[in-house]
């Protein structure tokens, strides 16, 4: 399987196909163990690291290695681990079906997606039926880059003097590794806040310069902070056009309005590491 957004490894190999295999149950388990215990991100890499049976390089070289799979699945851009995880929970399970409330944005009417047993009428999207986006060969850069719509300025608090500002920076596509590291004591309802701490995370360079791990934990959380919404959707469009393809058209029964809505895939994963 081809990957949406390739790995780039620590060492300069870009990676871009894996080789999986159906789990077994004691992956699932250990998988649902993690998740209990560290997170969604964490299970992903357990759940890959036990699924994928080889890592390929744009180069050709083949990574077979259980320890090195388990590393570069960390390393894998969160985009990439999504799409591979959902196709192979769907082995699992021919009903790879999602369950949806969607509104009409014209009407309001609601759209529900189910499987209604006295009918036989089954309205409900399959994740099978969504495609994945990749990016080319030719782009493989790992460098999203953001100029803000006003310069960012950190100011000493005391005398009120400019410390730094931040014309423009970049950040590489976000792995599991940034989003476990991120979603670290994560309380309900701070998704936000933790997606803005997964970019403060890939950080890569501030004005050109490397943003290493000193700058970022002193000024990387004020820095998106500080940021207009839209500064950040340049990032945010970026990833949501690669990977699991989200939006499928629906038709009002109530007004005809046709529209695309987005499928919420975020409770696939963790059903399908569920017990039976």
């Amino acid at each position: 399987m081809k990957l949406a957004v390739p790995i780039f490894s620590n060492d300069g190999e870009i990676y871009n196909e894996v080789e999986t295999r159906k789990p077994k149950s004691k992956v699932l388990t250990r998988a649902y163990e993690v998740m209990q215990k560290e997170g969604a991100f964490s299970a992903m890499v357990e759940f890959l690291s036990g699924c994928i049976s080889s890592i390929t390089s744009i180069d050709g070289k083949i990574i077979d290695n259980p320890n090195l799979i388990r590393r570069l699945s960390g390393l894998m851009p969160y985009v990439s681990a999504e799409a591979v995880s959902l196709e192979i929970i769907g082995t699992l399970n021919k009903d790879d079906v999602i369950d949806g409330i969607y509104t009409c944005p014209r009407c309001g009417e609601k759209i529900i997606g189910e499987y209604d047993p006295r009918t036989g009428l089954d309205t409900r999207d399959k994740v099978s039926d969504l495609g994945v986006s990749m990016l080319k060969e030719n782009e493989y850069i790992n460098e999203i880059a953001v100029t803000p719509e006003e310069p960012v300025k950190f100011y000493n608090k005391k005398t009120g003097e400019v410390i730094q500002t931040v014309e423009h920076f970049s950040v590489r596509y976000p792995t599991l590794n940034d989003c476990i590291i991120s979603s670290r004591g994560m309380q309900k309802g701070e998704e936000v806040r933790v997606q803005l701490k997964i970019y403060s995370q890939s950080l890569l360079k501030v004005n050109g310069e490397i943003a290493d791990d000193k700058w970022k934990k002193m000024w990387g959380n004020l820095l998106f902070d500080e940021l207009y919404p839209e500064d950040i959707a340049q990032i945010g469009n970026i990833l949501q056009n690669l990977g699991i393809e989200k939006t499928v058209e629906k038709v009002c029964n109530n007004c005809g309005k046709v529209w695309e809505a987005t499928v919420n895939t975020s409770n696939f994963f963790a059903s399908g590491l569920q017990p039976a």
